[in-house]
């Protein structure tokens, strides 16, 4: 959902030719963000969001949200809390991937051929 489109990005205010218009999983309600903001990561941490709803991690569905309390990112598998995920890979799907409409909710599958525990 990146358009054409000659506006202000509302984080870097920066004039671009292309805007996000499309799912993005926050608190705020958040309707634009330039390209750039989202491949630098600027997006995700300003807003406190994430690109996806859900993605497959270790045999589960790994989703996560900001805690305004603890002023960072909580992780769940399933519907259990687990540790802060490290993982350069994911944080990029995560944090800097746009997301995409559809009738069903993407989810990402995990290529788990290249995680050995």
């Amino acid at each position: 959902m990146i358009g054409r489109s000659n506006k202000i990005c509302p984080i870097c205010k920066q004039e671009t030719e292309y805007i996000y218009a499309g799912p993005f999983y926050s608190i705020e309600d958040v309707h634009e963000m330039c390209s750039w903001c989202i491949y630098n990561g600027t997006a995700a941490t300003w807003y406190k969001g994430v690109f996806q709803a859900a993605v497959e991690y270790n045999g589960g569905l790994l989703s996560v949200t900001y805690d305004d309390q603890n002023k960072d990112f909580v992780y769940f598998l399933n519907y259990d809390e687990i540790p802060k995920v490290i993982d350069k890979e994911l944080d990029e799907l995560l944090f800097r991937t746009p997301g995409y409409v559809s009738w069903q909710e993407s989810q990402w599958q995990m290529d788990t051929g290249r995680r050995k525990k």
